[in-house]
């Protein structure tokens, strides 16, 4: 069956090229491309970290709540792992619709954090700024 980290590589070498689209039919986008591989670098430094490889037959629950304990233990924002997870659960609901998995990931969303964005009128600024 492969490498996981290797056939997300060759995807997203494909979504670049515009061979592999959306659902929709829509290119992605470079700026997804490249967050697709900044998660994946994560992923990739969880397994070598941990397992060293990843087959497709070693993705499953167990993988997901290890990868989820890995991010916790670096201390990162709520929002930070929940993007990181997402990110895997991407690749394991694509490869088990393409049955190259028989994992299919759970349902569930991973929790966030609230934020709060705030942003100035331009009046408000003038005042800061003049």
């Amino acid at each position: 069956m492969g490498c996981f980290i290797d056939r997300c590589r060759k995807v997203m070498d494909d979504m670049e090229l515009g061979i592999v689209k959306k659902k929709d039919g829509d290119l992605y986008s470079a700026f997804t491309i490249r967050s697709m591989r900044s998660n994946i670098r994560v992923v990739q430094s969880f397994v070598v970290a941990t397992r060293g490889v990843l087959r497709m037959k070693d993705v499953n629950k167990e993988l997901v709540a290890d990868f989820h304990q890995f991010l916790l233990d670096k201390n990162l924002a709520k929002n930070t792992i929940s993007g990181r997870l997402n990110g895997l659960r991407f690749w394991i609901r694509r490869f088990c619709g393409e049955k190259l998995l028989d994992y299919c990931g759970e349902r569930g969303k991973y929790p966030m954090e609230i934020t709060t964005a705030i942003a100035l009128s331009i009046e408000e600024l003038r005042t800061l700024y003049i």
